[in-house]
C-alpha cells in the first residue's frame, strides 16, 4: 500500500505541474503486479466460500464445480457474445458461442491427458 500511495502522490504532483511523468514502464509493470495480487486474493476468497458452501450443503465437489465454477467461467463469454450481437456482428457472436466452449473443452482435456500420460507413461 505504501508504494502505491507514493506513486500516486508522484503522479498527482507531475500532472498538477503539467509535465509527463518518467518511468511509465515501471508504472505499468507495478500495475500489473497489483492487479495479479488482487485477482489472487479475490480468487482465494471465492474458493474458500465455495468450500464453505460445500461443507454446509454436503454437495459433492464435482457437482459444485460443474454448476458454480462453470457458470462463473462463462460470464465473460456471455458478456462478449451479447456485445458482439448488439453491435451487429451476429455471425461472430454465433461462432463465439460454439468456438469458445469447444476451445475450452479441447484445451482442458488435452492438457489433462498430456499431464496424465507424462505421469503414467
Amino acid at each position: 500500500m505504501i508504494p502505491s500511495a507514493l506513486l500516486l502522490i508522484y503522479l498527482i504532483y507531475n500532472f498538477a505541474k503539467g509535465t509527463q511523468p518518467y518511468f511509465t514502464t515501471v508504472y505499468n509493470l507495478y500495475s500489473f503486479v497489483v492487479v495479479v495480487t488482487w485477482i489472487t486474493l479475490v480468487v482465494g476468497v471465492l474458493i474458500n466460500l465455495m468450500e464453505l458452501l460445500q461443507l454446509l450443503t454436503n454437495i459433492n465437489s464435482v457437482f459444485l464445480g460443474l454448476t458454480v465454477f462453470a457458470g462463473a467461467g462463462s460470464i465473460g463469454d456471455y458478456i462478449s457474445i451479447t456485445t458482439f450481437a448488439k453491435r451487429g456482428f451476429s455471425s461472430t457472436a454465433v461462432s463465439g458461442v460454439f468456438s469458445g466452449q469447444l476451445l475450452n473443452f479441447l484445451i482442458g482435456f488435452g492438457i489433462a491427458l498430456v499431464i496424465n500420460s507424462l505421469n503414467n507413461g
